[in-house]
């Protein structure tokens, strides 16, 4: 593979195919890889002419405003250009770059890396996935703090819905990110690992963890406790290319709570099928369920302002089958992560309340006491 500019394909790259071949009989490589220009946020090309040029070292080490602007206005081609250029460049970075370190500065280029020959690069996006580092970091930092002295070996034997649903999300994750690998789209690669980062295991299943850790059940909260090491290990895994440096201070961490050591750079890509996630298909279902459900009593709690320690009641009518099943096994975790007091099943018209809608099934918080009815 060939990593260019798209500039230079007819100047540097078609030569070079043309060349190997007539002095070899080979072509020097098969697939070329063209990666997009790269100007500032407003679409503008990057050039000393213009004084718009991000050091990616600045961004990485961060510097201060007054070294910028010498940066910026030395050795123009035109120095009367200085004033304005000092003037925009105060203008747009008062306090100077922050140090957003060269992780997030990797993840910015791969998440910006999609089809086209532009990239509009823009710091805020730098500091966005600075941030997500961070979140990587503390939940690293939480499953630690939670797996204590354990150690744990081969693959986990859930036990609980949640470990089952995160285990076949992994598998998902592990597909979808070969194929972008396979299709040389680092951006969907960036969002996907992204998404499943921040919104499945740090959002959801550290929560939907939290009660069988907490609770009275020890081979459940063991087997949580494995599969949050399983889990996180093999994220930080596949995470490694797109920033290897605090992956591998927090792979270092986790790495020998599953018996592993050595370096991450060693360690082989996580591969979809490394999970049997067929087998855990209903358990799957079944928390996409109890996240819409745990969202719609959010959203009620949120839009009555009702305090997050205070209890609340919980009223459902109508619904399928399933979902009075599902209702019976998830009660726990609903009481637990929605503050709920009850869980009742309606049968004529519900009190004042505020409703919601899950599928088919209705779901009912009680005004009386949250607001004034009158």
């Amino acid at each position: 593979v060939l990593v260019t500019g798209f500039d230079i394909i007819f100047f540097w790259v078609a030569r070079m195919v043309m060349l190997t071949d007539a002095l070899t009989g080979k072509v020097a490589f098969n697939d070329v890889y063209m990666t997009g220009l790269v100007r500032d946020k407003d679409g503008q090309k990057m050039s000393k002419s213009k004084g718009n040029i991000l050091d990616p070292l600045d961004i990485i080490d961060g510097i201060t405003a007054d070294a910028l602007v010498a940066k910026r206005t030395t050795g123009l081609m035109k120095p009367t250009d200085a004033p304005k250029i000092e003037k925009a460049t105060r203008k747009e970075f008062p306090a100077g770059i922050p140090a957003f370190g060269a992780d997030a500065l990797r993840f910015t280029m791969a998440a910006l890396a999609g089809p086209g020959r532009d990239i509009k690069f823009d710091l805020q996006r730098a500091e966005g996935y600075k941030n997500f580092c961070n979140k990587l970091w503390n939940a690293t930092r939480f499953a630690l703090m939670n797996l204590g002295d354990a150690n744990f070996a081969g693959t986990p034997q859930p036990r609980t819905d949640a470990e089952k649903w995160i285990l076949a999300q992994l598998d998902r994750t592990a597909a979808e990110a070969a194929e972008h690998y396979a299709s040389y789209r680092f951006d969907l690669l960036a969002q996907c690992l992204y998404e499943f980062t921040w919104n499945q295991v740090c959002d959801w299943f550290l929560e939907l963890a939290k009660p069988a850790l907490n609770g009275d059940d020890a081979e459940a909260a063991n087997s949580t406790r494995h599969t949050l090491a399983y889990v996180l290990e093999a994220l930080l895994r596949m995470l490694h290319p797109l920033i290897p440096f605090v992956t591998e201070e927090l792979w270092q961490a986790v790495a020998p709570k599953l018996g592993k050591s050595g370096s991450i750079m060693l360690q082989a890509y996580p591969q979809p099928g490394d999970i049997d996630a067929v087998a855990y298909a209903q358990a799957d279902a079944d928390i996409e369920w109890l996240k819409a459900m745990i969202g719609a009593v959010r959203r009620i709690r949120s839009e009555l302002g009702v305090s997050p320690a205070r209890q609340v009641s919980l009223l459902v009518r109508g619904g399928t089958t399933d979902d009075g099943a599902r209702i019976a096994r998830s009660d726990a975790q609903l009481r637990f992560l929605c503050k709920l007091d009850r869980i009742e099943t309606l049968a004529g018209e519900p009190p004042a309340a505020a409703p919601a809608v899950v599928g088919e099934l209705q779901l009912f918080v009680p005004l009386e006491g949250l607001v004034d009815l009158d």
